[in-house]
């Protein structure tokens, strides 16, 4: 899994896997999809770290190698999903209702 030319199949999984199907409409979960993304380079690390401690050279190379694809592609992958989040985190802090009023400003 953790190959740079298994990359490809791999994007299509992510979109798969984080796409809302609404009938026509097909939206990102946009929390899932970082979520999805930071668990890859997590588990990639971790695998890389294995293959270091167990002397496999060419496969700490192979999952290093997908790791450098990886995070030349974050945008691609999930740029969407974090302009999504930051836009939705932005708009709920700014309506008055979550507005915060102190007591000495009300008369």
């Amino acid at each position: 899994m953790f190959n740079r030319e298994n990359f490809e199949i791999l994007e299509l999984a992510c979109a798969d896997y984080t796409e809302i199907k609404d009938g026509e409409d097909s939206k990102e979960k946009s929390g899932l999809a970082l979520a999805v993304y930071y668990l890859l380079v997590k588990a990639a690390k971790i695998v890389k770290v294995f293959h270091l401690i167990n002397n496999d050279d060419i496969w700490a190379i192979q999952t290093g190698d997908f790791l450098d694809v990886l995070h030349s592609c974050k945008h691609e992958l999930i740029g969407g999903a974090i302009y999504n989040t930051n836009k939705k985190r932005q708009t709920k802090l700014r309506r008055v209702e979550n507005l915060h009023t102190s007591p000495r400003f009300n008369n």
